[in-house]
C-alpha cells in the first residue's frame, strides 16, 4: 500500500507527499517548540520508493531555540543520523522553506547560517 499523505499550504490547497525514485529513500525532517519546559523536538522519518515506513527517530533538545534554528538542528541531526545509517540515496524534505533556500545559497553569520553551513557540509555524502 502506497503512503498518502498530505497537508495544507497556506493558500489552503493540499500538498502531496511524493516517493521519491527507484533505489532512493525520503527522509523527512521536522521540528517544534515547547515553550512551557524551555526545549526544543526534532524528527525524522525515513521511507523507501514505495513509501513504505523504514525508520524514524526524534529526540528532545534541552534548549528552546527560534523555529529556523529548529528545523535547521532537525536538519542536520537527520543528515547525520542517516549517514551513520549507511545510506547515501536521499532525498531530504522539510517543510521549512527558509531552510531549504538556505542550503542553496548560504549567506550570513548567524547561528542559523552556521548550522545551514553544517549541513551543507554533510550534503556532500550523499548522492
Amino acid at each position: 500500500m502506497e503512503a498518502e499523505m498530505c497537508r495544507r499550504c497556506t493558500d489552503g490547497s493540499l500538498m502531496r507527499w511524493h516517493r521519491p525514485q527507484h533505489g532512493w529513500i525520503k527522509v523527512n525532517t521536522d521540528a517544534a517548540l515547547f515553550l512551557e519546559w524551555d526545549s526544543t523536538g526534532v524528527g525524522t522519518v525515513i521511507r523507501d520508493e514505495r513509501g513504505q515506513f523504514i525508520r524514524a527517530r526524534n529526540h528532545k533538545l534541552q534548549a528552546l531555540y527560534s523555529p529556523r534554528e529548529a528545523e535547521a538542528l532537525g536538519l542536520k541531526e537527520a543528515l547525520s543520523w542517516v549517514k551513520d545509517l549507511g545510506y547515501n540515496r536521499c532525498v531530504f524534505e522539510t517543510n521549512a522553506k527558509e531552510l531549504a533556500e538556505a542550503c542553496r545559497s548560504v549567506q550570513g553569520n548567524t547561528y542559523f547560517h552556521l548550522i545551514v553551513l553544517d549541513c551543507i557540509n554533510l550534503f556532500k555524502h550523499y548522492d
